[in-house]
Protein backbone atom coordinates (compact mmCIF):
# COMPACT_ATOMS: atom_id res chain seq x y z
CA UNK A 1 0.00 0.00 0.00
CA UNK A 2 1.22 3.48 -0.85
CA UNK A 3 2.91 5.07 2.20
CA UNK A 4 1.01 8.33 1.66
CA UNK A 5 -2.30 6.47 1.81
CA UNK A 6 -1.22 4.73 5.01
CA UNK A 7 -0.35 8.10 6.52
CA UNK A 8 -3.68 9.62 5.54
CA UNK A 9 -5.60 6.71 7.01
CA UNK A 10 -3.45 6.27 10.11
CA UNK A 11 -6.22 7.62 12.39
CA UNK A 12 -8.41 4.73 11.21
CA UNK A 13 -5.68 2.23 12.06
CA UNK A 14 -5.06 3.77 15.46
CA UNK A 15 -8.74 3.41 16.25
CA UNK A 16 -8.29 -0.33 16.33
CA UNK A 17 -7.07 -1.24 19.81
CA UNK A 18 -5.98 -4.66 20.97
CA UNK A 19 -9.63 -5.37 21.75
CA UNK A 20 -11.90 -6.57 18.97
CA UNK A 21 -14.77 -4.60 20.50
CA UNK A 22 -14.06 -1.46 18.53
CA UNK A 23 -16.13 1.45 17.35
CA UNK A 24 -16.20 1.78 13.55
CA UNK A 25 -13.77 4.61 12.68
CA UNK A 26 -15.29 8.08 12.54
CA UNK A 27 -18.54 7.11 14.27
CA UNK A 28 -20.23 7.17 17.66
CA UNK A 29 -22.59 4.59 19.16
CA UNK A 30 -26.29 5.34 18.71
CA UNK A 31 -27.64 1.98 19.82
CA UNK A 32 -26.37 -1.59 19.90
CA UNK A 33 -24.98 -2.50 16.48
CA UNK A 34 -25.83 0.90 15.01
CA UNK A 35 -23.30 3.73 14.76
CA UNK A 36 -23.33 7.08 12.98
CA UNK A 37 -20.92 9.85 12.04
CA UNK A 38 -20.45 12.56 14.62
CA UNK A 39 -20.45 15.15 11.83
CA UNK A 40 -21.34 15.55 8.21
CA UNK A 41 -18.72 14.08 5.85
CA UNK A 42 -16.09 16.77 5.34
CA UNK A 43 -14.00 18.06 2.47
CA UNK A 44 -10.97 16.58 4.23
CA UNK A 45 -12.53 13.10 4.25
CA UNK A 46 -13.50 13.43 0.60
CA UNK A 47 -9.97 14.49 -0.34
CA UNK A 48 -8.60 11.33 1.30
CA UNK A 49 -11.10 9.35 -0.74
CA UNK A 50 -10.01 11.11 -3.94
CA UNK A 51 -6.34 10.53 -3.15
CA UNK A 52 -6.91 6.81 -2.66
CA UNK A 53 -8.97 6.45 -5.84
CA UNK A 54 -6.41 8.43 -7.85
CA UNK A 55 -3.51 6.39 -6.48
CA UNK A 56 -5.20 3.10 -7.38
CA UNK A 57 -6.81 3.95 -10.71
CA UNK A 58 -5.09 7.08 -12.05
CA UNK A 59 -6.07 10.71 -12.49
CA UNK A 60 -7.65 10.08 -15.91
CA UNK A 61 -9.62 7.01 -14.86
CA UNK A 62 -13.41 6.97 -14.83
CA UNK A 63 -13.24 5.93 -11.17
CA UNK A 64 -11.45 9.15 -10.25
CA UNK A 65 -13.32 11.50 -12.59
CA UNK A 66 -16.67 10.17 -11.41
CA UNK A 67 -15.68 10.80 -7.77
CA UNK A 68 -14.99 14.52 -8.29
CA UNK A 69 -17.61 16.84 -6.73
CA UNK A 70 -19.36 19.42 -8.89
CA UNK A 71 -17.65 22.57 -7.62
CA UNK A 72 -19.74 24.76 -9.94
CA UNK A 73 -22.58 24.55 -7.40
CA UNK A 74 -20.97 27.63 -5.83
CA UNK A 75 -21.12 29.74 -9.02
CA UNK A 76 -24.49 31.28 -8.21
CA UNK A 77 -23.80 31.53 -4.47
CA UNK A 78 -20.25 32.80 -4.15
CA UNK A 79 -18.01 32.32 -7.23
CA UNK A 80 -14.93 32.84 -5.06
CA UNK A 81 -15.65 29.48 -3.44
CA UNK A 82 -15.83 27.57 -6.72
CA UNK A 83 -12.06 26.99 -7.12
CA UNK A 84 -11.15 26.60 -3.45
CA UNK A 85 -13.99 25.28 -1.28
CA UNK A 86 -13.11 21.61 -1.81
CA UNK A 87 -9.31 21.79 -1.66
CA UNK A 88 -8.28 24.84 0.38
CA UNK A 89 -7.11 23.93 3.93
CA UNK A 90 -9.40 26.63 5.35
CA UNK A 91 -12.41 24.50 4.37
CA UNK A 92 -11.02 21.09 5.33
CA UNK A 93 -13.54 20.67 8.15
CA UNK A 94 -16.50 22.04 6.22
CA UNK A 95 -19.08 19.60 4.83
CA UNK A 96 -18.41 18.31 1.33
CA UNK A 97 -21.07 19.49 -1.15
CA UNK A 98 -21.61 19.20 -4.89
CA UNK A 99 -22.08 15.47 -4.36
CA UNK A 100 -24.64 13.34 -6.15
CA UNK A 101 -26.60 10.53 -4.54
CA UNK A 102 -24.60 8.01 -6.55
CA UNK A 103 -21.30 9.54 -5.40
CA UNK A 104 -22.39 9.35 -1.76
CA UNK A 105 -23.28 5.67 -2.21
CA UNK A 106 -19.87 5.00 -3.81
CA UNK A 107 -18.11 6.74 -0.91
CA UNK A 108 -19.97 4.59 1.61
CA UNK A 109 -18.93 1.46 -0.29
CA UNK A 110 -15.29 2.61 -0.44
CA UNK A 111 -15.28 3.43 3.27
CA UNK A 112 -16.69 0.01 4.13
CA UNK A 113 -14.04 -1.75 2.04
CA UNK A 114 -11.15 0.29 3.48
CA UNK A 115 -12.17 -0.20 7.11
CA UNK A 116 -12.81 -3.93 6.66
CA UNK A 117 -9.40 -4.22 5.01
CA UNK A 118 -7.67 -2.46 7.93
CA UNK A 119 -9.50 -4.64 10.44
CA UNK A 120 -8.39 -7.72 8.56
CA UNK A 121 -4.77 -6.55 8.69
CA UNK A 122 -5.04 -5.93 12.44
CA UNK A 123 -6.94 -9.02 13.58
CA UNK A 124 -6.50 -11.41 10.63
CA UNK A 125 -10.24 -11.97 10.31
CA UNK A 126 -13.29 -10.41 8.72
CA UNK A 127 -15.40 -7.70 10.32
CA UNK A 128 -18.99 -7.69 9.15
CA UNK A 129 -19.81 -3.97 8.96
CA UNK A 130 -21.44 -1.67 6.46
CA UNK A 131 -21.27 2.11 6.08
CA UNK A 132 -24.28 3.53 4.25
CA UNK A 133 -26.69 6.44 4.11
CA UNK A 134 -29.30 6.48 6.87
CA UNK A 135 -32.92 5.76 6.14
CA UNK A 136 -35.31 8.63 6.75
CA UNK A 137 -36.51 6.92 9.92
CA UNK A 138 -32.98 6.36 11.21
CA UNK A 139 -32.13 10.00 10.57
CA UNK A 140 -35.27 11.15 12.40
CA UNK A 141 -34.44 8.93 15.38
CA UNK A 142 -31.04 10.63 15.67
CA UNK A 143 -32.22 14.16 14.99
CA UNK A 144 -34.97 14.07 17.59
CA UNK A 145 -32.24 14.26 20.24
CA UNK A 146 -30.93 17.45 18.67
CA UNK A 147 -34.42 18.86 18.32
CA UNK A 148 -34.91 18.19 22.03
CA UNK A 149 -32.06 20.59 22.71
CA UNK A 150 -33.06 23.26 20.19
CA UNK A 151 -36.36 25.09 20.07
CA UNK A 152 -36.63 26.66 16.63
CA UNK A 153 -39.12 29.26 17.83
CA UNK A 154 -36.75 30.90 20.34
CA UNK A 155 -33.31 32.54 20.19
CA UNK A 156 -31.93 29.05 20.77
CA UNK A 157 -32.10 28.59 16.98
CA UNK A 158 -28.66 30.20 16.67
CA UNK A 159 -27.27 26.81 17.62
CA UNK A 160 -27.58 25.64 14.04
CA UNK A 161 -26.66 27.14 10.70
CA UNK A 162 -29.81 28.26 8.91
CA UNK A 163 -30.68 31.24 6.69
CA UNK A 164 -31.57 33.55 9.58
CA UNK A 165 -28.52 32.80 11.70
CA UNK A 166 -25.71 31.80 9.32
CA UNK A 167 -22.40 33.47 10.11
CA UNK A 168 -21.70 33.73 6.39
CA UNK A 169 -24.14 32.84 3.57
CA UNK A 170 -22.78 29.34 3.14
CA UNK A 171 -21.65 26.31 5.14
CA UNK A 172 -19.62 26.42 8.36
CA UNK A 173 -17.17 24.14 10.19
CA UNK A 174 -18.92 20.88 11.07
CA UNK A 175 -17.89 21.15 14.74
CA UNK A 176 -19.41 24.56 15.40
CA UNK A 177 -22.37 24.83 17.78
CA UNK A 178 -23.26 22.44 20.57
CA UNK A 179 -23.49 18.68 20.35
CA UNK A 180 -26.87 17.00 20.40
CA UNK A 181 -27.81 14.56 23.14
CA UNK A 182 -26.42 11.74 20.97
CA UNK A 183 -23.06 13.52 20.70
CA UNK A 184 -23.58 14.57 17.07
CA UNK A 185 -23.20 17.96 15.42
CA UNK A 186 -25.56 19.83 13.12
CA UNK A 187 -28.10 17.26 12.09
CA UNK A 188 -30.28 20.35 11.75
CA UNK A 189 -28.86 23.06 9.53
CA UNK A 190 -25.49 23.61 7.82
CA UNK A 191 -26.22 21.19 4.96
CA UNK A 192 -29.27 19.07 4.33
CA UNK A 193 -28.34 15.38 4.55
CA UNK A 194 -29.09 12.68 2.01
CA UNK A 195 -31.01 9.60 3.06
CA UNK A 196 -31.35 6.20 1.44
CA UNK A 197 -34.56 7.49 -0.10
CA UNK A 198 -33.17 9.06 -3.27
CA UNK A 199 -33.96 12.75 -3.86
CA UNK A 200 -35.00 13.19 -0.21
CA UNK A 201 -32.74 15.06 2.24
CA UNK A 202 -33.30 15.86 5.90
CA UNK A 203 -32.42 18.64 8.28
CA UNK A 204 -32.35 21.78 6.18
CA UNK A 205 -29.23 23.89 5.65
CA UNK A 206 -27.64 27.33 5.61
CA UNK A 207 -29.87 28.01 2.59
CA UNK A 208 -33.12 27.13 4.35
CA UNK A 209 -35.24 29.05 6.84
CA UNK A 210 -35.18 27.85 10.44
CA UNK A 211 -38.72 26.52 10.11
CA UNK A 212 -37.56 24.29 7.23
CA UNK A 213 -34.83 22.72 9.36
CA UNK A 214 -37.19 20.97 11.77
CA UNK A 215 -37.55 17.23 12.23
CA UNK A 216 -40.49 15.70 10.40
CA UNK A 217 -39.74 17.68 7.23
CA UNK A 218 -37.56 16.97 4.21
CA UNK A 219 -35.95 18.74 1.26
CA UNK A 220 -36.29 17.51 -2.31
CA UNK A 221 -33.20 17.56 -4.53
CA UNK A 222 -32.51 16.41 -8.07
CA UNK A 223 -28.70 16.66 -8.17
CA UNK A 224 -25.64 18.16 -6.51
CA UNK A 225 -26.16 21.41 -4.62
CA UNK A 226 -24.23 23.83 -2.43
CA UNK A 227 -26.69 23.13 0.39
CA UNK A 228 -26.65 19.33 0.17
CA UNK A 229 -24.27 16.91 1.92
CA UNK A 230 -24.49 13.68 3.91
CA UNK A 231 -23.28 11.68 6.87
CA UNK A 232 -22.85 7.94 7.10
CA UNK A 233 -24.30 5.44 9.50
CA UNK A 234 -22.56 2.13 10.15
CA UNK A 235 -24.12 -1.24 10.93
CA UNK A 236 -22.02 -3.82 12.75
CA UNK A 237 -22.83 -7.43 11.86
CA UNK A 238 -25.48 -6.41 9.29
CA UNK A 239 -27.85 -9.18 8.21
Amino acid sequence: MNNRILLLLLPFLLAFTSSKKVTPPGTILIQKGFYADETEVTNGAWMEYLFDVRARFGAQSNNYLQALPDTTVWNSVNPLLTPKYLRHPLYKNYPVVGISYEQAIAFCKWRTERVKSFYGLRFKEDWNIEYRLPTETEWENMAIWEAAKINNTTPENNRFNCKETCITPHTIDVHLFNKSLTGQYQLLGNVAEMTQEKNKAKGGSWFHAAEECRTGLYQVYSGPSAWLGFRCVCLVNPQ
